[in-house]
């Protein structure tokens, strides 16, 4: 079987077990056929609610997300949200890593890509205005979250602080070259 993602106007199709489940900007999700205890299903619906979750954290921002509204937005019970991330907090947490991540590899594609500042700035720059519409958000989310981040708990402030540490660090050793 194979789902279709459909996000910002790109259509994509993807094989997936014998799940067909369609994506409409990555906001609702529907099952046209297969079963519900698939692994695929649980990795579907749980990155249907990290991407809700961003999307109300770049126009409410974090403290104002309320699992409620999250669930209801989404048409899903606590329960359900609660199956997947035990706390609020424990979802952010998933977002930071996704942030860290996707840094990591920004990271080293840049310094696989440039041997000079120049180079550097160049591919920085031009990754920046070609941000695909996910990384993008991720980016909206982030300078959200940074504005905020005294309403983060401690392991999450930790998680932010790290991976600015990290891309600290990494813009010094390009400065070295």
């Amino acid at each position: 079987m194979t789902y279709t993602i459909i996000s910002d106007n790109i259509l994509t199709n993807h094989s997936v077990n014998d799940l067909t489940v369609k994506i409409v900007e990555l906001e609702f999700l529907t099952i046209i056929k297969g079963d519900k205890n698939d692994m695929s299903f649980d990795t579907e619906k749980k990155i249907l609610i990290l991407e809700k979750a961003k999307d109300m954290i770049i126009t409410e921002g974090y403290s104002n997300l309320s699992i409620n509204k999250l669930t209801s937005e989404l048409g899903i019970s606590k329960g359900s949200f609660y199956t997947y991330f035990p706390s609020k907090d424990n979802m952010l947490a998933e977002i930071l890593n996704e942030y860290s991540k996707n840094a990591k590899v920004f990271s080293n594609n840049l310094a696989s890509n440039s041997n000079s500042i120049d180079e550097c700035l160049d591919y920085y720059v031009n990754s920046m205005l070609n941000l695909n519409d996910r990384d993008l958000k991720l980016e909206l989310v982030m300078t959200s979250l940074k504005r905020n981040y005294e309403v983060f708990n401690e392991e999450n402030f930790i998680k932010l602080k790290n991976t600015a540490r990290e891309m600290i660090n990494f813009i010094k050793s390009i400065l070295k070259k």
